[in-house]
């Protein structure tokens, strides 16, 4: 498991690449040096507890998604592509979000019936 500091150093390329945010702009915005950013983003240095609160408000993520968790009863991290799921969601109106909750329980009884006609298939 990575450590923290690697963790966050990943989940600010991850977020910063996600919104199109060049190291400059990231920089200029939260008034630090374009190095600084490039030594977070490569976990060679740490920041503050206040710049990185900074940085999520730059990046509109929370701490708890900088640190590579969604939820703080979460075991394990997401991975970046379920991260880039949820934040697709996250942008859908309710409506959206409504329609994506049918399609995603629709799909989960289509892999339990494929799980079980394999294991029927198996059983002959």
């Amino acid at each position: 498991m990575e450590g923290l500091k690697e963790e966050v150093a990943k989940n600010i390329l991850f977020f910063r690449s996600k919104k199109g945010i060049s190291r400059k702009e990231l920089a200029q915005k939260i008034n630090v040096t374009v190095a600084s950013i490039s030594h977070w983003e490569n976990a060679r240095n740490s920041m503050d507890m206040d710049t990185l609160h900074k940085i999520c408000n730059v990046l509109d993520v929370s701490i708890t998604d900088m640190f590579g968790r969604f939820a703080t009863t979460s075991v394990e991290a997401y991975s970046s592509d379920e991260k880039n799921l949820i934040f697709k969601v996250r942008k859908l109106n309710e409506l959206g979000k409504r329609y994506v909750e049918k399609q995603v329980n629709y799909a989960l009884i289509q892999d339990e019936y494929i799980k079980k006609s394999q294991n029927i298939k198996q059983a002959w």
